[in-house]
Formats: structure tokens, C-alpha cells, sequence
């Protein structure tokens, strides 16, 4: 069973079942922060700056949030909810392709019209999708987030078999706007391979 296209070329929807993610500590600039610890002046310039353990607790907290987006944008791929995906974007969001084949953008709007019959059918039975998500960075604020990883995308017949699974290289960009994560830019990059993805542990 072939995956779902736009324009004759391999475009997959995000979504999936699971997630993972390595967090990459920045340990190039610990020399540069424990000169400045050291130093009583520029202490004082630093006063009303987020204490390390407070920004570590605020990183848990925007990861656990992004964790449960993932789930709940795998979720309506999974159940062919069209609506309840699209609302996962913000209005004016972008979808950037860039791989050998091909590298372009587009409104998110454009991407959805093509990606609905693929719910549609998912969502009657004729077909069905999944997709997983693993995360190698994950950067951000209270209000922002760029997220770096690779997704999985299968295909599943009928009766729930899967037909075929990609592997594709991503990148996402979110705000958080009244309580909701949003994407605002889904990059789909290189196509990986199956090892690639298992190089990024669960």
C-alpha cells in the first residue's frame, strides 16, 4: 500500500504512538559561568536572571507538556481525527521540505488539503497510520520550543498490518499561545533509515 503524497512527492503527516528524547547538556559554556559566579559585579548583572535549578524544573515541565502534544497529535493521526489534527498548527504555519528530491514551502494549509483524504480513509477503516516520535534535541522557554528528531510513519492495511514504515528526519518549531502548543513551522527533512532511528534511543 503506497503512503500517503502531495504532489508526487513523499510528504508524510506527523503523528504516532510513542516518543523519546535525548536532552544534550551545553557543557562548552560551564567555564564561561563559573567565571562570572565568581565575579561580585557581574553577579549583580545577572540578579534577575532564572536560577539554574529553576530552569531546570521549567525545562521538565515544557518537555512533559510537548510529550503529551506528541501523544495527542499521534492520536488523531492514529483515529483519522483530521479536525483535531489541524488544530495542532497554528493558522499561519509553514511546512518546509528539504530533501534530494526536493526543497520547497508551503502553507500548512496547503499540506492539511492534501493530507485529508489519507484521515478520511484512515478514519472509515479503509486504511490505517501511526507514527512515532524520537526527539536528539529539545530547546525552548516557557512560551517557545525548537524541537530536532526523527519520526516514523507507517501504513497499515485493513486489518491492521503494517504495509510500510519511513523514516524521516524533522524538525519543529512551537509557541504556546492560551495554554495550547502549536506548531508554526514542520520541517521534513532527509529520509533516515531504520538504524538511524534506533540510534536515537526510546
Amino acid at each position: 500500500m503506497a503512503t500517503r503524497k502531495l504532489s508526487g512527492q513523499g510528504i508524510e503527516p506527523f503523528g504516532g504512538a510513542t516518543k523519546s528524547y535525548i536532552m544534550k547538556s551545553p557543557l562548552f559554556l560551564l567555564p564561561f559561568l563559573l567565571v562570572f559566579s565568581l565575579t561580585p559585579t557581574h553577579a549583580r548583572d545577572y540578579e534577575g536572571a532564572t536560577p539554574i535549578r529553576v530552569q531546570a524544573t521549567l525545562d521538565t515541565g515544557r518537555v512533559a507538556a510537548l510529550n503529551a502534544f506528541w501523544d495527542r497529535l499521534s492520536q488523531t493521526v492514529q483515529t483519522g481525527d483530521f479536525e483535531g489534527y489541524a488544530a495542532l498548527y497554528h493558522q499561519d504555519a509553514v511546512l518546509v521540505i528539504d530533501n534530494a528530491g526536493r526543497q520547497s514551502s508551503m502553507p500548512i494549509t496547503q499540506a492539511l488539503a492534501a493530507w485529508k483524504q489519507g484521515f478520511e480513509d484512515t478514519r472509515s477503516g479503509k486504511t490505517g497510520a501511526q507514527v512515532a516520535f524520537r526527539f536528539s534535541k529539545r530547546l525552548g522557554d516557557a512560551t517557545t520550543a525548537h524541537e530536532t528528531g526523527m519520526f516514523a510513519y507507517s501504513v497499515l492495511n485493513a486489518e491492521g498490518a503494517v504495509q510500510q514504515v519511513v523514516y524521516v528526519n524533522m524538525q519543529a518549531l512551537l509557541v504556546k499561545k492560551e495554554e495550547q502548543w502549536l506548531i508554526t513551522m514542520e520541517l521534513q527533512g532527509a529520509p533516515a533509515s531504520e538504524a538511524d532511528w534506533n540510534a536515537l534511543k526510546p
